[in-house]
């Protein structure tokens, strides 16, 4: 075995271990923050409770995958779209609650900041996620949201991409 592949191997099995880290840790917290639904927005907790069990069921299922194989394409496969799952049960809960004006959009940041901290995935597959994460975020905002507040538009927005910028150049 040459020294490149050696090194693929290695973060191939660094990517199983933190990606399997990363999606058990996250279904426990996808379900342990719906108590904030209750006390945030009481009147959305069934349908958000609903967003989170099916989220966080996917996740084991997820992990499950992630663990069982050797594959590494299936592995980085695996940790890339339970981030976008992330991203899409997020933005279901932020167009029910305040839509551009809705304070969930701190975990699409917090989400960037764990994908690209713990799991070893090259620059290309981070910014991917990334453009993926925040395509996902804005644009549903831009086709079914009337900005209303737009003082917070233009100061969140930045904010969400100078997080996401500085995650990338950490990575």
């Amino acid at each position: 075995m040459d020294k490149k592949q050696y090194i693929e191997q290695e973060t191939a099995k660094l990517l199983q271990y933190w990606g399997s880290f990363a999606i058990a840790s996250g279904a426990f917290v996808i379900m342990s923050l719906s108590v904030l639904d209750y006390f945030v927005t009481p009147e959305n907790f069934s349908k958000f409770l609903m967003y989170r069990s099916i989220t966080a069921f996917l996740f084991i299922i997820i992990f499950v995958i992630n663990r069982l194989t050797t594959n590494q394409f299936l592995i980085l496969s695996a940790c890339v779209f339970a981030s976008l799952l992330v991203s899409i049960m997020v933005e279901l809960m932020i167009l029910s609650f305040g839509g551009h004006r809705s304070p969930y959009y701190a975990v699409i940041n917090l989400l960037i900041i764990v994908v690209l901290g713990f799991l070893p995935i090259n620059l290309t597959v981070s910014f991917m996620i990334v453009v993926a994460t925040y395509a996902i975020y804005l644009f549903p905002i831009l086709l079914f949201d009337k900005i209303t507040d737009m003082a917070s538009f233009v100061t969140d927005y930045p904010f969400m991409l100078s997080t996401f910028a500085v995650a990338l150049l950490w990575r």
